[in-house]
């Protein structure tokens, strides 16, 4: 059985949007991805989105998973097959991705709000596990107070962790580095 999926499509990807809208899928050109959406079609690749491969999942705002398509490395042929396969699949959607996890010192209170407010989970310092990609600390540890902005280091049983020095760089500094290192 065939599911109508929503579909965001690059609004100038004509061919595409009547290709899709012609077998009956409900296809949207406002460049947008909300809970409804299912795949995502592009061509303009821009900086932010210039290592995106011809099809892979990504993660939005509401950590939706999205089947992205980069249109300027398929056909339109290939995008229809691709749809069609995936609008027969019963097992389409996929679970919410977890959250990127973050490990934030007591009293950083502006940083973790941010950190949250971006999407990511944030932990207690102590609790570095093996989940934890970041953690963001204010320098005032003699362990780590070696590090002037960033660096992976390992802790305990966790992989690599990047370590972030609160007090050598401001908030949107964080952000920013934390966005391109582990937001797709």
């Amino acid at each position: 059985m065939r599911s109508n999926l929503t579909i965001s499509v690059q609004d100038d990807l004509k061919d595409i949007v009547t290709a899709l809208r012609e077998i009956g899928h409900n296809v949207i050109t406002t460049h947008e991805v909300n809970k409804d959406t299912s795949v995502f079609i592009l061509s303009n690749v821009d900086e932010d989105w210039e290592e995106l491969r011809s099809i892979e999942w990504m993660s939005f705002e509401d950590n939706d998973c999205v089947l992205t398509m980069n249109a300027s490395k398929l056909t339109l042929e290939e995008i229809v097959e691709t749809i069609e396969k995936v609008s027969k699949s019963k097992s389409f959607k996929v679970e919410k991705a977890k959250k990127i996890k973050i490990s934030v010192e007591e009293g950083l209170s502006e940083i973790k709000a941010v950190l949250i407010e971006n999407g990511y989970d944030v932990i207690p310092l102590y609790k570095v596990d093996t989940e934890v990609v970041a953690m963001i600390f204010s320098g005032v540890d003699e362990d780590r107070e070696s590090i002037s902005t960033y660096q992976m280091r390992q802790y305990g049983e966790s992989k690599f962790v990047l370590t972030m020095n609160a007090s050598r760089m401001n908030t949107n500094e964080i952000i920013e580095t934390i966005n391109k290192l582990f937001k797709r």
